[in-house]
């Protein structure tokens, strides 16, 4: 990596999609600055994820923010990506059941998945462990643990702030 960097970001307003497309253009340029461009690395926001590459259009995803390390075990065949990307971020909607989202990025070999919840706000880092998503930890205002990512040269907090948490990295 070429870099390590911190970075702090205030929430905006997150009762749209707009707002929630700023923070994953904001995590995407983060996570651009922490990559090997020229070897390979690749971050992006909202790229098609699939387990296939015929048909791929009967079973993707869209996760905000991906980033692939070269060597990695995904593809890109332009129109979407197949197999497990590195590290992948989902911003959750309040109520959002994202118990199927995580089956299928297990199931495709995702190696690591932070979720930014809003309802309550919190972080979550989940780790690939014989095949299977499970938690590594939580960060909440009132017990902003660290979360180290063990893919990128980065660890997530989520601290007090005003008008909204921030998020540390």
């Amino acid at each position: 990596f070429k870099q390590k960097t911190a970075y702090e970001i205030t929430y905006g307003d997150w009762s749209s999609d707009v707002c929630s497309s700023d923070l994953a253009f904001k995590l995407n340029a983060i996570f651009s600055g922490c990559i090997d461009w020229d070897r390979g690395d690749m971050a992006c926001a909202g790229v098609n994820l699939s387990d296939r590459t015929p048909d791929w259009e009967d079973n993707y995803r869209i996760p905000d923010v991906m980033v692939y390390l070269a060597g990695g075990a995904a593809r890109n065949h332009d129109t979407h990506w197949v197999g497990g990307l590195d590290f992948l971020v989902e911003i959750a909607y309040p109520g959002e059941d994202l118990s199927k989202k995580l089956d299928f990025y297990s199931s495709v070999g995702t190696r690591e998945l932070l979720v930014i919840e809003r309802t309550p706000w919190a972080l979550e880092l989940y780790k690939l462990r014989r095949g299977k998503l499970i938690s590594s930890g939580r960060s909440i205002v009132s017990s902003p643990a660290p979360l180290k990512s063990t893919v990128l040269p980065l660890t997530f907090q989520l601290q007090a702030g005003k008008p909204r948490p921030t998020l540390h990295i």
